[in-house]
């Protein structure tokens, strides 16, 4: 049976030049023909989703620490928070729509980059399982180890590190009927995005940082 209702959760809002997500001739990176484009600073959303369903609930991502422009000073140079306070916390958001930490059964993160993972300390007593592709945790441990790391940071996975893991090495992996995660690749090594349907017919997907 498909999902009961999924709801969407504000985390807040990151900023940057627009040069990062819309390269070359439609944003604000240098081409041949144009080497020096104007500059554009635009706003980004930080959302997370709760889905409901009857095997259990599933929270999809979880947003940047509130103090990650002063914890996290290299990727926050390029996306700094410009928008966060208390109402984006995470478990204020669940408050919102009726629920607590230790109401969420499963975790799923699209990928493991800062912005991703940030809220998850709330859930450390918890050991709710994570599931991620097993390509990203390899991936951003092993750009952490080698001292590569720019969106992958130390202090968020040394902060996860005890938690329960559950990596997945499927392209295509059903959670549950009406919720489905998809191995794409991209953004990260192990980028997923999730397909969620609902009872009500309609079908949504939860890109992640895939598409902007």
């Amino acid at each position: 049976m498909p999902a009961e209702k999924m709801y969407l959760l504000d985390l807040g809002q990151l900023s940057g030049d627009i040069g990062w997500f819309l390269p070359g001739s439609d944003g604000g990176a240098a081409t041949k023909t144009n080497r020096n484009p104007a500059r554009r600073w635009v706003d980004v959303p930080v959302d997370a989703a709760l889905i409901v369903h009857k095997d259990g609930v599933i929270l999809f991502d979880s947003g940047p620490r509130p103090d990650a422009n002063e914890t996290r000073p290299i990727p926050t140079t390029n996306f700094p928070i410009t928008q966060f306070n208390e109402e984006n916390m995470l478990e204020k958001q669940l408050a919102l729509v009726g629920y607590k930490p230790e109401d969420i059964d499963y975790i799923v993160l699209s990928h493991l980059h800062w912005d991703h993972v940030g809220q998850l300390n709330i859930f450390e007593e918890l050991k709710t399982p994570i599931i991620v592709q097993k390509k990203e945790l390899e991936w951003a441990l092993y750009s952490i180890w080698i001292g590569k790391a720019v969106y992958y940071t130390f202090e968020d996975m040394n902060m996860l590190r005890n938690m329960t893991w559950y990596p997945i090495d499927e392209k295509i992996f059903e959670l549950f009927d009406g919720v489905t995660l998809y191995w794409t690749g991209g953004h990260t090594p192990g980028h997923q995005i999730a397909k969620v349907t609902l009872r009500s017919g309609c079908c949504f997907f939860l890109l992640g940082d895939f598409l902007h």
